[in-house]
């Protein structure tokens, strides 16, 4: 149970709590953007989720005003997320949204949470419960209304689409982008069978968009894109995009991004979008610029140690 002072009250969220749960996330997003950062076939793919745990908060009055979750990743990290439309209960409740954090890694570890740059309500509350913010992720944006260049091959290198159904493909692609993300900032290793599991009970998850780059000693980089900003951006999304150390500065990243940004487009699509940490050692922000990408957000990440 998440403690939360009288006479508000706290229960944990079913799928059929999706409706509610996302009034208040939508509305708290709306608070700091103008409109929902969202939608509810997002939310209900969390309720979903067997990792997760959500809560909703309630008042005898008001009814939900808050939607929390916490989800461990591994042993040693959890991920919190907090929404609220009442400002009166928030400090208490990041207070008991903690403590579950806290319960849930029985052996220590370390707390994660993402709040919008421009959420200064909340960043006021974590930096007054100790929290410290550690990493910033911006969102690029890019529009189609041309077509995207064609992509030029490294010498050696090429690029295949990895057919639904291909588990060794796909393997491939999380063995990629695992070991390629293993030195970025908020990284958790997560075995394959987690990270397809989780990915394949998504409904925006489109294994049809799916890439690696191989050389003949085998895979070098791996692109995935998803449909989680079809329904409120009219944008593709590249999900994760990968290349192995040895293989970096030949060029296979940016074949990778024209190739999935041409199949975007091919989909009817506007636009493509995506997230890079904006403190990156891989030159990662720098390449995307150089494709015309430009920030239209920025998310902070935060952390509570052990």
């Amino acid at each position: 149970m998440i403690a939360v002072p009288p006479p508000y009250s706290c229960r944990r969220a079913t799928p059929d709590d999706a409706e509610a749960a996302f009034a208040v996330a939508a509305a708290d997003d709306a608070r700091v953007l103008g409109h929902p950062d969202g939608t509810l076939a997002d939310l209900r793919d969390d309720l979903q989720s067997t990792s997760l745990e959500a809560w909703l908060v309630e008042h005898p009055d008001r009814g939900t005003v808050g939607y929390v979750t916490v989800e461990p990743k591994g042993d040693a990290v959890a991920y919190l997320d907090l929404y609220t439309t009442d400002d009166a209960v928030g400090p208490e409740l990041l207070a008991g949204l903690t403590q579950r954090g806290r319960e849930v890694l029985p052996g220590g570890g370390e707390l994660r949470t993402s709040i919008l740059r421009l959420d200064d309500r909340t960043a006021g509350w974590l930096e007054g419960a100790g929290w410290k913010r550690s990493t910033s992720w911006a969102r690029l944006r890019l529009e189609l209304a041309d077509g995207p260049p064609a992509p030029r091959l490294p010498d050696g290198v090429r690029i295949r689409r990895v057919e639904p159904g291909d588990m060794a493909g796909l393997r491939s692609v999380h063995s990629v982008i695992d070991t390629s993300f293993a030195d970025s900032s908020g990284h958790v290793p997560e075995p394959f069978e987690e990270w397809f599991g989780r990915n394949d009970a998504r409904s925006t998850v489109d294994w049809s968009q799916v890439w690696l780059a191989e050389d003949p000693a085998g895979a070098v980089g791996a692109l995935y894109c998803s449909d989680d900003y079809v329904e409120d951006e009219k944008a593709g999304y590249v999900a994760r995009l990968g290349v192995l150390r040895p293989a970096r500065g030949r060029g296979v990243a940016r074949a990778l991004l024209l190739t999935a940004f041409a199949d975007v487009r091919a989909r009817g699509l506007p636009a493509v979008l995506l997230h890079v940490d904006e403190n990156g050692t891989t030159g990662a922000y720098a390449l995307y610029e150089s494709v015309g990408m430009r920030r239209v957000l920025q998310v902070d990440m935060w952390v509570l140690p052990a």
